[in-house]
């Protein structure tokens, strides 16, 4: 029957079985128990077990598993592993062979469940393996007595705080497998203990810390500070993510105790002036626990000193730098200006240094401390901008958005570049955005006359740096409640009118017979160039103009009338300059200058002399307008002479009165060949 068998597995199987049952022929219940109990005993206790004994035990468990009770014999066995442990309970150990005599009796275990094979299928699925039940014997009758696990929890804490110099201290050995181990083996949720353990290995990490913090000597610059701490967690990060029992959980436990006392406890004393001048990212580079080290250190708590302390730093290097600028004895517009390019360049570049370390040189969770930093750097420059007793001047009515206005004009004076260097323009003009609106709305009015006078007397180089800062004011200063979008959004198409009447003008050109004269005509839409319709234009409604001008303005009128619609052109006399050669002692000057110096000048050459009363019935000027001009060509440049009523030559810088004579001085001579004649201002006193 065994021959006709193709499998050897199933043949093997019943030839075993049969020679069991020949061996239990004679079967006892009680003695076979007794028999794998004491089997059992021996492995557990040292004694030796021949091959046949281990064979005779193994026969023995599968017989009482096939033909008797194995929940007796589990039973029995359940009993004998306890009384074995409750044995164990008084005998001496310590930390390392502790771990040894459990790896020896993990082995031993392991041994004794290989026989249990056959038992661990047969008992209810409900009951723990041969070897699972003995772990939690060993775990109930020696891990949860308090003598022992008392021993065992003081010597881990001790090993914690030994290993973590180890890592601290960067030493060759960081072999942690002893205290891996046992505390693995302690990880069982089921022990009353294990939570306590858990609480205890953290309050040992944090006086850990407490410790290192005490005893040693810490640099409290905060970028010094930093980056210590930064190598700190870096080596006990690598030493937790060591010990195997510990979680994620347990991992931000003790990571918020390292920055409860690295960080939070000693966040005041970082803060200093040197927090805002170091631009040394890597230092707050450190992330724990999702968050960047400058969130700890920039708290609830601390906030409100670290705020306070930077606007001191602002107000203090600003002062210091102010201080150091020689505002005396400025005698000339050159020295004024270069004083007025000074104050802004201080200005600017202590904006653009905060601003850059703002967004640069520290780093935050999602910016949170950046932004923050950046609201305090707007408010203190808004500060300046709007109380001019916070930093004295002493020129400007003491306004720094005067000096900032001041320094635009300058810069587009001296800018005849395609593409200038606008990011001190951009930087200028985001400091002009803490304007409150009082001071804005005089801004405008300041801003808009200079751009006027500076398209009025055109530098085709710079007309597109002019729509380009226009630009740039209206993506910056536009959004502000309270104000006027129109302000700036005029300004833009006042250098579009202006470029449109450069076109205009060149169509004239084409079109009239004027090739004799170069002429540059400026039709603007008032309604964008309302600032330059002012009360003086109403003073020369009785204007007379020389024939040889009146000629070139009669086709021009001509001209506009054709070509759009019959409109007319209102004449802004005062903002007129003419370009005229004249020879004069032997040399020919080009002089340009106000069109109604052009008128006096031009009825002067064509007498003798002239009188106050015979240019007003000659041009129909005003008399202020008259003397204004007679004194600048008199005394500012000597190009006429000035006689009393009595035909004698006045002396230097006298009073013009009525009845005086004036002429051209045939003796003028001047070393430069172009000249520019400004109309100076005369006030009553």
């Amino acid at each position: 029957m065994v021959n006709t068998l193709t499998n050897n597995n199933s043949s093997i199987t019943f030839v075993g079985l049969k020679l069991l049952i020949n061996n239990n022929r004679n079967y006892d219940s009680e003695c076979s128990i007794n028999f794998i109990l004491n089997g059992i005993s021996g492995i557990l206790q040292n004694e030796s077990t021949s091959s046949l004994s281990y064979q005779d035990l193994y026969n023995k468990i599968y017989y009482i598993c096939l033909c008797d009770s194995p929940e007796v014999l589990y039973q029995k066995i359940d009993l004998t592993l306890t009384e074995f442990f409750e044995a164990r309970l008084n005998e001496n150990i310590n930390l390392t062979d502790f771990i040894k005599e459990y790896d020896i009796l993990n082995k031993k275990l392991q041994k004794i469940d290989s026989l249990f094979v056959y038992l661990n299928r047969k008992i209810d699925s409900n009951l723990k393996s041969v070897y699972d039940l003995a772990i939690s014997k060993f775990k109930q009758y020696i891990l949860l007595n308090d003598e022992i696990f008392t021993f065992l929890e003081t010597e881990i804490l001790k090993e914690i705080v030994a290993k973590r110099k180890v890592y601290q201290n960067e030493d060759t050995n960081k072999d942690i497998s002893v205290l891996n181990n046992i505390l693995t083996l302690l990880k069982d949720k089921e022990m009353i203990n294990y939570d306590n353990l858990e609480e205890k290995i953290i309050n040992q990490f944090k006086d850990c810390f407490i410790n290192q913090l005490n005893s040693e000597e810490f640099d409290y610059n905060i970028y010094n500070y930093c980056n210590s701490i930064s190598e700190m967690y870096e080596k006990d990060n690598l030493f937790i993510k060591s010990i195997d029992i510990i979680d994620k959980e347990m991992e931000l436990k003790i990571y918020n105790e390292f920055i409860s006392v690295f960080i939070t406890a000693v966040a005041p004393r970082l803060i200093s002036d040197e927090m805002f001048i170091n631009d040394n990212i890597s230092a707050t580079s450190l992330k724990i626990n999702d968050q960047y080290i400058l969130d700890y250190i920039y708290s609830n708590d601390t906030q409100d000193l670290i705020n306070n302390r930077y606007k001191s730093f602002l107000y203090d290097t600003l002062q210091s730098q102010n201080f150091q600028i020689n505002k005396n004895n400025i005698n000339s517009k050159k020295e004024y200006l270069n004083l007025v390019n000074q104050l802004t360049i201080l200005l600017v570049t202590l904006y653009q240094n905060n601003l850059k370390f703002i967004e640069t040189g520290i780093i935050s969770t999602e910016n949170r401390v950046n932004a923050t930093l950046k609201l305090v750097l707007n408010d203190f420059f808004k500060l300046i901008l709007n109380n001019d007793d916070k930093i004295q001047l002493g020129i400007e009515e003491n306004q720094w958005f005067m000096v900032l206005i001041r320094y635009i004009d300058v810069f587009i004076h001296s800018n005849d570049c395609i593409n200038p260097n606008l990011e001190i323009i951009t930087s200028i003009i985001n400091i002009l955005d803490g304007l409150e609106e009082e001071r804005f709305e005089k801004f405008i009015r300041m801003y808009e006359s200079l751009l006027s006078k500076r398209l009025m007397n055109e530098n085709s180089n710079t007309i597109q740096l002019e729509y380009s800062i226009v630009k740039i004011m209206e993506a910056t200063l536009n959004h502000q409640n309270g104000r006027n979008k129109e302000d700036i959004t005029r300004m833009g198409h006042m250098v579009n009118d202006f470029i449109t009447t450069k076109k205009l003008n060149k169509k004239f050109m084409e079109e009239a017979d004027i090739s004799s004269v170069e002429t540059d005509v400026k039709v603007l839409n008032q309604f964008f160039w309302s600032g330059l319709v002012d009360n003086e234009n109403s003073k020369f409604t009785n204007l007379i103009i020389p024939v040889p001008l009146q000629k070139y303005l009669i086709k021009f009128e001509q001209f506009y009338q054709k070509n759009y619609d019959a409109r007319h052109v209102k004449w802004l006399y005062q903002h007129w300059m003419i370009d005229f050669e004249h020879f004069l002692n032997g040399k020919t000057y080009l002089f340009t200058v106000p069109f109604i110096t052009s008128i006096i000048f031009y009825h002067m050459i064509n007498a003798d002399f002239v009188t106050i009363k015979s240019l007003k019935k000659m041009t129909g000027l005003p008399t202020k307008q008259i003397v204004q001009n007679l004194a600048t060509l008199s005394i500012k440049y000597g190009l006429i002479l000035h006689y009393d009523k009595d035909m004698k030559l006045s002396e230097e810088k006298s009073a013009i009165k009525d009845g005086d004579f004036f002429a051209i001085n045939s003796n003028y001579t001047n070393e430069r060949d172009a000249i520019k004649i400004n109309v100076i201002s005369i006030t009553k006193k």
